[in-house]
């Protein structure tokens, strides 16, 4: 019991570093987009 809950809980850890890793990366995306100069000409 104590091992699948562990299995399970460092899945779910796993899962969300995931989450967050693309979160970042969109956002650093975003950011760069934004501070290019050719994006700027609305």
């Amino acid at each position: 019991m104590e091992k699948g809950k562990k299995s399970l809980l460092s899945s779910m850890k796993l899962a969300m570093t995931s989450v967050v890793r693309e979160f970042r990366k969109e956002k650093t995306d975003l950011n760069n987009s934004l501070a290019s100069p050719k994006n700027l000409e609305f």
